[in-house]
């Protein structure tokens, strides 16, 4: 082959290889891949201290009870409770790094995801 005829098959390989290779990921989709997780929790206020991750909303087990000093919301929206089985002080959180108020420092029990 010429080399104009080698470009040329290169350009089309390319071009069908982008066609099919490359998609663009959800944000979920991403996570999972990545080995992220929607939202995570720490034992400090400058999330070095990991105490557990979720993806999931419903009622999961907090396994670090009045521990919590921060989050990082990567996907949807969270409430977290001072209380047992949602109530008492509560704050909803979207996507972000937050080091949490006062009312819920060191003092959440419960959390649910709600959007």
């Amino acid at each position: 082959m010429k080399d104009n005829q080698h470009e040329q098959l290169f350009t089309e390989l390319t071009a069908e290889f982008e066609a099919t290779a490359i998609q663009e990921l959800d944000n979920e989709t991403a996570a999972a891949i990545g080995g992220g997780y929607n939202i995570q929790f720490y034992d400090n206020n400058n999330f070095t201290e990991l105490l557990g991750s979720w993806n999931d909303g419903g009622k999961p087990t907090l396994i670090s009870n009045d521990k919590i000093s921060s989050i990082i919301v990567n996907d949807g929206e969270w409430r977290l409770y001072a209380d047992p089985n949602y109530k008492g002080a509560a704050h909803t959180y979207g996507p972000g790094k937050y080091v949490l108020p006062s009312d819920l420092n060191n003092k959440v029990s419960s959390f649910i995801r709600v959007g």
